[in-house]
């Protein structure tokens, strides 16, 4: 009898698991001196820029299998979720909306980019630059402390992990 089709071998994948830590936050304080004034493209002052550590953000882990196929390759990414709606306004009352740019997040309404969110491939180091001013929900009589957010579920942070026979 021929057991050539019945005997087969089977390859587990990667495996892979991020989580975001616990009270992390990712803050540009656009309070005078908080952050900077980055230059962005065309000479152009932001409002600041901050960059968190991924070891500060992500707990996260990346086994090859039980075949053992080589080292893995990780790789972060950030995803868009939906119709990329983030609950935040421009000062004149326009929605924002994310856009993937290339790998850079864009919260945008028309054509102005309204903040930059990019997160490094290998490390999971997590930049946000904010150009323009946001809404705060007491308009001119907001405290300095007071703050606006991305709605929840707008933005993945993403763990991809290739093993040696690229099973992903």
């Amino acid at each position: 009898v021929d057991l050539g089709n019945v005997v087969r071998f089977e390859d587990d994948a990667p495996t892979a698991a991020l989580a975001l830590q616990g009270g992390v936050t990712v803050v540009v304080d656009e309070s005078l001196g908080q952050n900077g004034a980055p230059e962005t493209e065309g000479g152009a002052s932001g409002l600041g820029r901050v960059t968190v550590l991924g070891t500060t953000l992500f707990t996260s882990t990346a086994i090859t299998g039980q075949d053992n196929e080589g080292a893995t390759t990780t790789v972060f990414s950030l995803s868009i979720v939906g119709a990329g709606a983030t609950g935040l306004f421009s000062t004149d009352n326009q929605a924002i909306t994310l856009f993937n740019n290339g790998g850079v997040i864009e919260g945008r309404y028309g054509a102005t980019v309204a903040f930059t969110l990019t997160i490094d491939a290998t490390t999971g180091d997590v930049t946000l630059t904010q150009l323009e001013s946001l809404r705060h929900p007491t308009g001119g009589l907001a405290t300095p402390g007071e703050f606006v957010s991305l709605a929840a579920g707008a933005l993945n942070a993403v763990l991809t992990v290739t093993d040696g026979d690229l099973d992903v």
